[in-house]
């Protein structure tokens, strides 16, 4: 089964492949060189591409860019283009000749960025299944009351078997290498299967509520959708039917605008982002209660090990 790992080895070598030999066509269709010293050196400034890109994105694959080099050099040879490149007897056909190879490299250099997007989505998706899957079987802990404002239960759930911190760290790794995650988010937690995202926000961490349960916490606790949020309001992400998929907490809006949220993507630990990327899309609304905090009733005193939100 092909990892994350392995995907960018395959993109790396083919678009420096690619890139060396868009160097080394459109060289050709621009200068048509005749003498071999011009020659030489066309292959010399492709070789260095190939070799240079190698060296920086994948450097176990240094044998194959000296191949590859090779090969390039080979087109310098005088008797290898008037007898096996036999079509490049003149400069015309030389320029058309390193049309083709420029738009043949570039087509296959684009048909392998689409499918690198498309199989590094696929890897992502599945990751974040991993994440965001709830372990079951769930149980309803004893001697939990949780309220809304107005007395409404609010159910929650604990895990029964909560997974080890090993197989968490393991799974939030694979995460953190998912080129769609590199440097857009800042973990300030360690992963945790006791809560999901709306537990982090409404239960202090401690346990799982249940999209389903937010309705009543909107009405009972006097939340009101607004259009400009302020650090300490929540955010709501919504899925293609509206309904409530993720919520997080506001930390800060700067001054162009751009909102920083804090947010717990399933097993994973709390981290801040963008308000506009996260694993849950670009559909989200705000939400602020005039209430101090977002902690249900009956929670205040159950002993948190963090800052309420």
């Amino acid at each position: 089964m092909m990892t994350i790992d392995d995907l960018c080895s395959r993109f790396a070598l083919v678009g420096v492949t690619c890139a060396g030999l868009i160097v080394y066509g459109v060289g050709s269709a621009a200068f048509a060189p005749r003498r071999w010293w011009t020659q030489a050196a066309l292959a010399v400034v492709a070789a260095a591409v190939v070799c240079g890109g190698f060296a920086l994105f994948l450097p176990a694959a240094l044998p194959a860019a000296a191949v590859v080099s090779v090969a390039v050099g080979l087109l310098t040879v005088e008797r290898a283009r008037t007898g096996l490149f036999g079509v490049l007897a003149t400069p015309a056909r030389q320029r058309a000749f390193g049309a083709v190879v420029a738009a043949t490299a570039g087509a296959v250099w684009l048909v392998e960025n689409s499918r690198y997007d498309r199989e590094s989505d696929a890897m992502a998706n599945q990751t974040m299944v991993a994440i965001t899957k709830e372990t079951a079987p769930f149980t309803t802990p004893a001697k939990v009351a949780c309220l809304t404002d107005k007395g409404s239960p609010v159910q929650v759930r604990v895990p029964v078997e909560p997974r080890g911190p090993e197989d968490l760290a393991a799974t939030e790794q694979r995460a953190m290498h998912v080129p769609a995650l590199t440097g857009k988010w800042i973990r300030t937690g360690a992963p945790d299967d006791r809560s999901n995202c709306h537990g982090w926000v409404f239960a202090g961490g401690r346990f799982h509520i249940g999209g389903e349960q937010l309705e009543k916490i909107w009405a009972d606790n006097g939340y009101e959708k607004v259009a400009k949020p302020q650090p300490g309001d929540v955010i709501v992400y919504l899925d293609d039917s509206k309904q409530p998929l993720h919520t997080g907490v506001v930390r800060a809006v700067q001054a162009n605008g751009a909102v920083v949220v804090e947010s717990k993507w399933g097993s994973m630990g709390p981290c801040l982002h963008p308000a506009d990327y996260s694993w849950y899309g670009t559909d989200f609304e705000y939400r602020r209660s005039p209430r101090a905090g977002h902690l249900l009733a009956g929670l205040t005193s159950a002993g948190d090990t963090r800052t309420t939100p």
